[in-house]
């Protein structure tokens, strides 16, 4: 499949976000925050002159302590 590109937005104070302007096509979000577990959700197809919303849940990461 052809490469659409990358978008990249920042959440508000909520935790709301907008990406303007997508060309139509199918998509994957990938949602990080340093201390959070990486989300992504795939395949989301987008069709010219809609509006979607897409949510998606960050879990605590893992913490790792090294002692040495």
């Amino acid at each position: 499949p052809e490469q659409l590109g990358q978008a990249t937005a920042v959440t508000d104070s909520e935790g709301f976000y907008r990406i303007l302007n997508l060309a139509p096509g199918t998509y994957t979000l990938t949602v990080e925050l340093p201390g959070f577990s990486t989300a992504k959700q795939e395949g989301i197809l987008l069709r010219g002159g809609a509006n979607f919303q897409v949510d998606l849940s960050l879990k605590i990461g893992t913490l790792t302590e090294t002692i040495t």
